[in-house]
């Protein structure tokens, strides 16, 4: 199945510790994204993600909009939202799907690469409730 795509191969060893460079991470990121989360599935790579089934849940998509949106959520922004929404990025957090980075003045909520970012922003996306204007 791989051995169309040498690249793809090596994106599948990246995930048993040997990293590769950020060109052809790209390269094909771009021509084939949904092919390449795919084949990182059941990898230590997709436990930084969240289930399908946690993105039923239209306030978790809130949170990840907000966080694509935005590149993070500030701590201080949360204090006009919602519990629901508080709630929803507390459990995300704890899931590991964003990463608390704290500064001198505040905590940010962020993804763990720009990669964990990516396949998060093609799932939203793809739901049934989002409009494309709506994605981020």
């Amino acid at each position: 199945m791989l051995g169309y795509l040498p690249a793809l191969r090596m994106c599948c060893t990246m995930c048993r510790g040997v990293s590769i460079d950020w060109p052809t991470t790209s390269k094909i990121l771009s021509s084939q994204p949904r092919k390449f989360f795919d084949l990182l599935s059941g990898y230590p790579f997709s436990k930084g993600l969240p289930t399908l089934n946690s993105l039923r849940d239209p306030v978790t998509v809130q949170v990840f909009k907000m966080a694509i949106a935005h590149d993070g959520i500030y701590k201080v922004s949360l204090r006009t939202g919602s519990k629901e929404f508080k709630y929803a990025l507390r459990d995300i957090w704890r899931n590991g799907w964003l990463h608390a980075v704290e500064s001198k003045w505040d905590i940010r909520y962020i993804f763990a690469s720009q990669i964990h970012r990516c396949p998060i922003t093609h799932q939203i996306c793809r739901l049934p409730s989002s409009r494309a204007d709506a994605c981020p």
